[in-house]
């Protein structure tokens, strides 16, 4: 094994054990939403069907366990159903009792921060608890998955800036050293990538509690580690790559529907490859004809993972994602305009995506939060200053570049749309 393999499997080791020291500190149910993401479960491995979504009764003051989550597309939830649908989890009304006076969403409270009410002592590893406890590593599986991914696919990114290396000594000297230290640049900056999804307290904080975003992540980056080669060359995909691709983005939009996010994504990383092979000099009615068979096959492949879902939505609520049910169950929010938002819950938004904790109540110690504030004011100056000095001679993969931003561009608008309909400004 290499030295940046082992690095990387140093790097998950300790994002696993981290995790596992918030799961254990964590009582059931109170991370984000994680009650009503384990209501969706367990109604799954008890009737083996999907729920039907009746706002009405909301407003009854009749709740389901599952609530909102109900409306979310159910593959995260089915196999965390097959996974702990064998656990007798009659305890369940002993252990989902509501705190009637949490306070919910208001970040540093000093009491009643928990959701739900727990006994004195930890219960014992059964029951519900077991099956909690079990789709929380579950989830922790899926998060190694995605910081071993993201190595992956930060390092192909990045070996593209430096296929055309300069042959001045300062830099064969620096990329000499680079190598014996951690491994060539790419791989370096691959494992600091890692190392970013691996050690963001509020993404260790998600990944061990039960929440479909665990999966949609996995899911997403190795969409975009599909895509990479897509965008990247002139060559015509194959059939079996293409196949893949489509079976990605079918399946992170049957996890959440934010996945469909990727759609847009994979096309234009298609059509960016179209552009290559056409500046290479082949015919365009070739091109055209392989963009266009392209485009089908992952399509395709894609609607026949999750299009009966939507479909399923249509059928039932009137509408294909099932958002406007969702914000019924959820909770509407009064009018509020884009200038509002930012102005009033920017920075709730912010430390949230570095960390805060239960029921959104928990806030960690400020140093926290201002050593990540330096972070980002450091990696955005690097970043600038990196691209002033760039040498001539190396080679900048605007193609992946940009649709790792159009992916993350898609993505906040999407939050803010979402932010707009309901109380959800978390990071």
């Amino acid at each position: 094994m290499s030295r940046p393999h082992r690095l990387l499997a140093g790097i998950i080791l300790l994002h696993l054990a981290l995790g596992l020291l918030y799961d254990w500190a964590m009582p059931i149910f109170e991370a984000s939403d994680e009650g009503a993401h384990y209501g969706m479960t367990r109604y799954l491995a008890q009737n083996r069907a999907l729920p039907v979504q009746q706002p009405a009764l909301q407003k009854d003051g009749l709740h389901t366990a599952y609530e909102q989550e109900g409306s979310q597309p159910p593959l995260y939830y089915a196999l965390a159903a097959a996974l702990t649908g064998w656990i007798d989890t009659a305890d369940f009304s002993l252990a989902f009792v509501r705190n009637p006076l949490s306070r919910v969403g208001v970040p540093g409270t000093t009491h009643n921060a928990n959701l739900y009410r727990h006994p004195p002592l930890r219960p014992p590893l059964a029951g519900t608890a077991l099956a909690v406890h079990l789709i929380r590593w579950f989830s922790l599986l899926l998060s190694a998955g995605t910081v071993a991914l993201t190595y992956e696919l930060a390092r192909r990114a990045a070996a593209q800036n430096f296929k055309l290396q300069t042959s001045n000594l300062k830099s064969q000297i620096s990329n000499l050293k680079s190598a014996i230290a951690l491994g060539p640049p790419s791989s370096v900056l691959g494992l600091l990538a890692a190392a970013l999804v691996a050690f963001n307290p509020m993404a260790l904080f998600i990944n061990a509690s039960i929440n479909n975003d665990n999966l949609l992540m996995l899911l997403s980056t190795a969409a975009l580690l599909v895509m990479l080669p897509l965008a990247g060359s002139s060559d015509a995909p194959s059939s079996r790559r293409t196949v893949a691709l489509g079976a990605l983005l079918g399946l992170a939009a049957l996890t959440k529907v934010s996945g469909l996010v990727l759609w847009p994504v994979a096309g234009i990383a298609a059509a960016i490859g179209a552009g290559r092979a056409l500046r290479a000099g082949e015919a365009p009615l070739v091109v055209l004809r392989r963009f266009a068979l392209t485009g089908v096959l992952m399509a395709g492949t894609a609607v026949a993972v999750c299009g009966w879902w939507y479909l399923r939505n249509r059928q039932l609520y009137g509408e294909w994602l099932g958002l406007q049910t969702m914000v019924a169950i959820a909770g509407p929010r009064a009018p509020i305009t884009l200038i509002e938002l930012f102005r009033g819950e920017w920075l709730s938004f912010w430390r949230s995506y570095w960390g805060v904790f239960g029921a959104f109540t928990v806030l960690a110690a400020d140093w926290v939060y201002r050593f990540f504030d330096a972070l980002t004011l450091a990696a955005l100056a690097g970043g600038l200053l990196s691209l002033g000095r760039r040498n001539r001679s190396v080679a900048l993969d605007w193609a992946a570049a940009g649709l790792f931003a159009l992916f993350c561009a898609l993505t906040f608008v999407g939050v803010v749309r979402w932010t707009l309909l309901t109380l959800a400004s978390q990071g």
